[in-house]
């Protein structure tokens, strides 16, 4: 379709929003760390908390406000994928029971939880190769990029500014700073035992805090896609699968299989189905893999719990609701859900149309680089 020379009004067609996990108990700690006991993390290490539920609860419910207009009360609208870990499953799930809660509706089944359960799809980890980064047959080829970043100039960089918080937290924690992976690592573990409400340290002050927040920030940027190579290894494969659910999208939203098939051995939907909405649960590294590809983690921050990086697609259409225009987008991205603002990013250098609009075309043509093209894309995902 061309674009139009007939003014139209703009009609939101399709949404995709993927987030973080909630608030969790630590996962990697430091010898020394006097919290690093499991009597202190009833949930275990690594799990979501109650504070993580309720966070992504109100995720839920915050993205149904937004969208009032456009979403139904029927879950089987949306397509929900989750990273195959418990924490970014029950984030999901969490979500969809703040997304859709059954009131007044055919989905009300019991007066006695006002809940409806609703379809998470999982994919084993080293399979996946969208929401998890342990996709098994990337694993050397990642292993190969961090290398090549750990000698980098960044990371000399990251270290020659942090020799003085280094040396305090390998003395006070028992750090041991070989990879610049610990620097994301140490700034996460801190933030969580000061929000779980234990006792900290006099020397985590709040300048400290700043600091480790600003090295996390680089880290998760280094680690995530420090190199075009390693953009392409975390989430080439998340933004063709991305495009291919854009260029299905319809003006009229999905239809429903008229007729059922004798013998239907499932109604599971395939890998890229004609849903109006797309929901996905995964991990900040890769929020932060998604956030330096599309350069638009400048300075770059550590993913916050619950940060969503939102796709709105709209098409122009007439009175009748015919489309007069090529399909466009808008990129919103919010860190602190607690915040309930997302900001709209700008791809930079991308080229727009003559009314300053991302076309998905355009959006193509700027990521196109990074879409694998080896025979993973044939591959299930």
């Amino acid at each position: 379709m061309s674009t139009a020379t007939t003014q139209g009004r703009p009609k939101l067609i399709w949404l995709f929003f993927m987030h973080r996990h909630g608030d969790r108990s630590p996962l990697n700690m430091g010898p020394k760390d006097k919290y690093n006991d499991v009597k202190y993390w009833p949930e275990g290490f690594g799990n979501l908390d109650n504070a993580g539920r309720l966070r992504m609860y109100k995720l839920g419910k915050f993205i149904r406000k937004r969208y009032c207009h456009f979403l139904t009360d029927s879950f089987r609208e949306v397509y929900s994928r989750s990273s195959d870990v418990d924490r970014c499953v029950e984030s999901s799930q969490a979500v969809l029971a703040g997304l859709y809660p059954p009131d007044k509706s055919r989905f009300k089944w019991t007066n006695e939880l006002n809940w409806v359960p609703a379809p998470v799809h999982t994919v084993p980890a080293p399979d996946d190769y969208i929401l998890n980064e342990a996709g098994k047959e990337y694993v050397e080829a990642i292993n190969r990029e961090i290398q090549l970043i750990k000698q980098g100039e960044r990371v000399k960089r990251l270290y020659e500014d942090s020799v003085i918080e280094r040396e305090l937290l390998e003395r006070e924690l028992g750090y041991d700073f070989s990879s610049f992976y610990k620097f994301k690592c140490t700034y996460s573990t801190l933030d969580i035992e000061e929000k779980a409400g234990l006792q900290m340290p006099n020397w985590y002050t709040p300048e400290l805090k700043k600091r480790l927040y600003q090295f996390a920030g680089i880290s998760f940027a280094l680690a995530g896609g420090g190199t075009e190579r390693l953009q392409q290894l975390r989430c080439g494969h998340l933004l063709d699968d991305i495009i291919q659910r854009m260029q299905l999208a319809s003006v009229n939203g999905p239809r429903l299989v008229a007729k059922s098939d004798f013998q239907q051995p499932t109604n599971a939907p395939s890998e890229v189905d004609d849903r109006k909405a797309v929901h996905y649960s995964t991990h900040d590294s890769i929020m932060a893999a998604v956030l330096e590809s599309l350069r638009i983690n400048d300075p770059p921050i550590p993913p916050g719990f619950g940060s969503t990086f939102f796709i709105e697609l709209y098409v122009d259409v007439d009175h009748e609701d015919h489309p007069v225009s090529d399909k466009y987008l808008k990129i919103l991205y919010m860190d602190d859900t607690e915040s309930e603002n997302p900001v709209e990013k700008v791809l930079p250098n991308c080229k727009l149309d003559a009314q300053g609009r991302l076309t998905l075309s355009s959006f193509v043509e700027y990521v196109r680089h990074l879409i694998p093209a080896d025979n993973l894309l044939n591959k299930p995902k």
